[in-house]
Order: structure tokens, then C-alpha cells, then sequence
């Protein structure tokens, strides 16, 4: 059988999504291994889209995000080189800012991947509460465990945020008609309403400006004894605005 759609990092949340999408479409498609190189070739040259949702872990690590823009840069070189349709799904992280090392190496995979004759589609944080996963879901884990909630000022900590079915309604009409009707799929809004909505049954505290300012500059110092955190994650709603 003929394999149409390739996806790489099926084992995670939105590449099983985008998987099972496929196959309710009745669209032959594969998960594809990590290394393109060591893919069978006559698996690959059967494709015609290849929808890459893989991100490592472990990114923080120089030799691992090194590794990992080579791997990319492979992926969609192969594509060209074949006349396969590359798809690479990124975020907004790095619209927000640029200074932390999870935004600065999706900036570089964007350009390698768009210089390269790649496509990105970018994403807010997926929210889903029936089927949750992904950095929605990890965040959902950390909230449950917690006695009290504290929740950043509505001034901080701007994030784009998407609905799992605005994310397969993009991919279904990818698959079928060869095209986007839209290249990114998000909508801004605080981090204190995203909190909120795991927070059910957990009782809150608001902070205010001030407090969240002291957190965004005192938390990078504690979990990474490192000060280069702290301009990575202390953005104003305002700053993004501006």
C-alpha cells in the first residue's frame, strides 16, 4: 500500500493526534523513525507530506539541540531532494521572545527549515481538557500536586494558546487539499487563565505585579543557579504589545 503522509514524533501527543486523524481519514500513513538516513527508502518514497512534531526534551543540553538542527536540517533537505511536502510544527515562543535557549533554537530551526524550502505551521499551547497533553498536560500534573495555586498578575506572561480541533481541522484540510488556510493558530492571553482553568477545585492566590516580578527573577536562580533565565521567562503582557 501506497504510504501518502510520513509523521515524525507520533509517539508524542500531537504526532499521535495527527497519526489517528489520518487514519480516520482513511489516509495511508507512518510513523516514522527518528533518523531519516535509517528510514527504508521505499517507505520514504512513498510519501508525498511528511508532518514532523517531534521536539527533544532534553533541548537545554548544547550536544542534544546541536544534534537535533542537524537532524532537521537532513529531514527537510531529503524532502527537497524528493519532491516530499515538509511540514514542521513550531510555536510562538520565540515571537514572545527571544531570549531564553527554547526560543533561540526555534528561531534557528525556523530559518534553517524555511531557507531550506521547508513549512511551518505554528501552534499556541494546545489546550484540550478531555484529551489533554503535551506541555498542557505536565502543566495540569504539577497544578494537581500543589496545595495552593499561585497565580502570576494578568500584566505577565503573555501565551498563545489553541484548541486540539482548530489544530486536526488545519492538518484535515492540509491533507486534502494540499494547502494551509492558515499558518498559525493561537490567541493571546495571560498565563494566570490558563493556571485557572487546571486549577479546578484548588484554592488560588492571585499575585500581584510586584510579587510575580520577584518570582520571574528568584525562580531561574533556584531551579538553575543560572541569572541568563531570568530575561527568558520575564515578559510583560505590555512588552508583547508594545
Amino acid at each position: 500500500m501506497k504510504k501518502d503522509i510520513g509523521v515524525f514524533g507520533a509517539h508524542g501527543y500531537l504526532g499521535g493526534e495527527t497519526l489517528k486523524l489520518c487514519i480516520d481519514l482513511k489516509i495511508p500513513c507512518v510513523a516514522l523513525g527518528r533518523q531519516i538516513e535509517a528510514i527504508d527508502i521505499s517507505i520514504l518514497d512513498g510519501l508525498t507530506l511528511i508532518i514532523d512534531c517531534g521536539f527533544p526534551r532534553d533541548y537545554y543540553r548544547r550536544k542534544t539541540s546541536g544534534e537535533y538542527l542537524k537532524e532537521i536540517e537532513k529531514r527537510v533537505s531529503f524532502c527537497h531532494q524528493y519532491g516530499i511536502k515538509y511540514v514542521y510544527l513550531t510555536t510562538f515562543t520565540s515571537t514572545v521572545s527571544d531570549k531564553s535557549k527554547y526560543a533561540r533554537l526555534k528561531n534557528l530551526l525556523e530559518e534553517h527549515i524555511e531557507m531550506l524550502g521547508g513549512e511551518l505551521l505554528r501552534l499556541g499551547l494546545v489546550i484540550d481538557s478531555i484529551n489533554p497533553g503535551g506541555r498542557f498536560l505536565e502543566l495540569q500534573s504539577i497544578i494537581q500536586k500543589l496545595p495552593v495555586v499561585l497565580i502570576p498578575s494578568l500584566n505577565w506572561f503573555p501565551i498563545f494558546t489553541c484548541s486540539l480541533n482548530a489544530y486536526l481541522a488545519e492538518v484535515k484540510n492540509l491533507v486534502e487539499n494540499d494547502e494551509f488556510s492558515k499558518l498559525q493558530i493561537g490567541e493571546l492571553q495571560p498565563l494566570a487563565n490558563v493556571i485557572r482553568e487546571t486549577a479546578i477545585d484548588k484554592k488560588v492566590l492571585q499575585l500581584s505585579d510586584f510579587m510575580t516580578s520577584l518570582l520571574a527573577r528568584l525562580l531561574p536562580l533556584i531551579a538553575f543557579g543560572k541569572r541568563e533565565g531570568i530575561k527568558g521567562i520575564s515578559v510583560k503582557m505590555i512588552d508583547y504589545e508594545r
